[in-house]
């Protein structure tokens, strides 16, 4: 029979391959053992996101930010080189990962690098480079990891920092890519190599031989996509086609006998008929030219082309 003590240590060791995934280290992460700030460790650290998303952003631990439990444990110049280190005992052989810095206390995720492949590194520091335009004052980093092989998940750590010599923000950059956290975006299926995160920013690094594009809504970096209008088209108002070749012509449809028509000019003792004969003449004369006498114009004439 199984002692108690051995029973326990069972249920540990089942706890911990349950909950033994990856997190955060360096920055220490919000309710992280490794933060010397943390008041209540979150002994679930290493485990994703609920998929329903009722922890998102950082595992719930945004409201120690203002607190002494979320005070700034690194100061980082803007501009500078900067890295983030993962340890866990479960990497899911890598996948795709991304650092973003949020600067209005987590309404907002901003891209500063984009991870495809080989993400976390095991044990090893990741480089990435505070962009200059960062603003300066607090602000909160973000971890986030979709794993190459297993469940469909979303993994985010959380750390306060500072940054100094700032300038205008990060508006700018692409919003951090968000799925598996039941928003209508699932990332790529299991078996399909890394993710492929859509708008990955300018700063990426690769490491992947294989890798595939999310499914679902997941247009602007993971939010639903917009309403598709599939409704009809307003009905084009039909217009009147001419055979090809012709060119209408419209004319004066004033009546001849009107008293605005305009006055048709007789030749005169000093205009010259085309055959040299003496004005005032009606008739056709023997070279077969004729002078018509006046009649009203057609209303349309049409000239063909060649």
């Amino acid at each position: 029979m199984l002692s108690k003590a051995t029973i326990i240590s069972a249920l540990l060791a089942a706890a911990v391959g349950v909950n033994g995934h990856m997190h955060m280290t360096d920055p220490p992460a919000l309710g992280a053992s490794e933060n010397k700030f943390t008041s209540s460790k979150d002994v679930d650290m290493d485990a994703p996101l609920a998929p329903n998303g009722s922890n998102f952003p950082c595992r719930g631990h945004l409201g120690l930010i203002g607190t002494a439990a979320g005070s700034s444990v690194a100061e980082w110049p803007a501009g500078s080189q900067q890295s983030v280190t993962v340890a866990g005992g479960a990497r899911h052989n890598g996948g795709s990962c991304q650092v973003s810095l949020s600067e209005d206390g987590g309404s907002t995720w901003k891209v500063m690098k984009t991870f495809i492949g080989d993400c976390p590194a095991a044990g090893a520091p990741m480089g990435f480079t505070v962009p200059a335009e960062a603003k300066s004052g607090e602000a909160v980093f973000a971890w986030s990891w979709f794993n190459q092989v297993g469940n469909r998940e979303m993994y985010m750590n959380c750390a306060a920092v500072t940054i100094s010599g700032g300038g205008s923000g990060l508006t700018a950059l692409p919003d951090m890519f968000v799925a598996n956290i039941g928003n209508g975006c699932a990332s790529n299926a299991e078996g399909s190599g890394d993710l492929e995160i859509p708008n990955p920013g300018k700063d990426v690094e690769r490491k992947s031989s294989k890798s595939s594009p999310p499914v679902g809504s997941c247009a602007s970096g993971g939010s639903p996509a917009p309403p598709v209008d599939d409704s009809p088209s307003p009905t084009a108002t039909p217009t009147a086609t001419v055979p090809s070749g012709i060119i209408p012509t419209p004319e004066p449809t004033i009546p001849a006998d009107s008293p605005t028509a305009p006055a048709v000019t007789q030749p005169t003792a000093t205009q010259p008929l085309n055959d040299g004969r003496p004005t005032g003449s009606s008739k056709t004369f023997d070279d077969g030219l004729y002078r018509p006498k006046p009649t009203a114009p057609a209303r349309f004439a049409y000239r063909f082309r060649a």
